[in-house]
């Protein structure tokens, strides 16, 4: 009331009213502008707070997921131990499969060995015994064969002989009548006499020739003047031992024909020749030597 009263001191007041309001816009504007920059502070705040929730939850989520990886992982490195496991074990028992077929194999090739060997024993004794039973039977056989063509021949030349007996009657018989015959002839073939014969033509008494020995001499002149000798047959002795020595039988016919050309070689006169006595029997023994000389 004082102040009012005293109009005198109003306009100091007025200016120190005026100056303490101008401070206080001035005050209120820097308020103002702090109030602003708080509420920008606020807001950057908020958004940091913001942007920090936000990296929280991506962060939950990533640890989340992280974890679900680890678990992930750790079941799959326990189904890989597992299976490393599993697969140590198959390791293992295939190779103590290995190893035990290994020694099977060992085993079933020491029995082989074994058996070759004892096997390879029993051929050298079989072989041996083999051997041993083809000799003793080979010598068995070739002096069996041997004695049986000692009988053979034995026989062949029996029969021969026996054969060419009767052909040398047969042929015998034949030559009695000519025999008879060269004889009434020779008187009359004998030859002139000689300055040596005693006189008045009489001829030498001379012994009669014996019936075996002027008939062979006449046969034997007849055969080199005249040629074969009468009953003289188709074949000669030599022709017939070179067409067996040229041919290519077997060993039993060649002893048959050898026996027989032994038994007839006492037969033959002095250039081969074979009396016709014998013509069918050499036909029948020699017969199969003919037609392959002939062929």
């Amino acid at each position: 009331m004082d102040e009012l009263d005293e109009p005198g001191d109003v306009r100091p007041q007025e200016a120190e009213l005026a100056e303490r309001e101008r401070l206080l816009e001035e005050l209120e504007r820097q308020l103002s502008r702090a109030n602003a920059r708080l509420e920008a502070a606020i807001a950057s705040q908020k958004g940091l707070l913001q942007a920090r929730e936000s990296d929280s939850k991506e962060v939950r989520q990533a640890r989340a997921d992280l974890s679900a990886e680890r678990t992930r992982l750790t079941q799959l490195a326990r189904e890989l131990e597992q299976r490393l496991a599993s697969a140590v074990e198959q390791e293992q028992q295939f190779t103590l499969a290995a190893a035990e077929r290994g020694r099977e194999r060992e085993r079933r090739e020491a029995v082989l060995a074994e058996r070759t060997r004892d096997l390879d024993a029993r051929k050298g004794a079989a072989a041996a015994e083999l051997e041993a039973a083809l000799g003793a039977t080979a010598a068995s056989a070739s002096e069996e064969i041997r004695e049986r063509e000692l009988a053979l021949e034995r026989r062949v030349e029996t029969v021969t002989r026996r054969e060419l007996e009767l052909a040398a009657r047969a042929a015998e018989q034949t030559r009695q009548p000519q025999r008879r015959e060269a004889r009434a002839d020779a008187p009359a073939a004998s030859p002139p006499p000689s300055e040596h014969e005693p006189a008045g033509g009489l001829e030498p008494a001379s012994p009669e020739p014996t019936p075996t020995e002027e008939p062979v001499r006449t046969e034997a002149r007849l055969t080199v003047v005249h040629g074969p000798p009468p009953g003289t047959g188709s074949w000669n002795l030599y022709e017939l031992e070179r067409l067996v020595a040229d041919a290519r039988n077997s060993p039993d016919q060649t002893i048959v024909w050898r026996s027989t050309l032994s038994a007839l070689r006492e037969h033959a006169d002095y250039v081969g020749h074979l009396p016709s006595a014998f013509d069918d029997l050499i036909q029948d023994v020699f017969g199969d030597l003919f037609a392959g000389s002939t062929s």
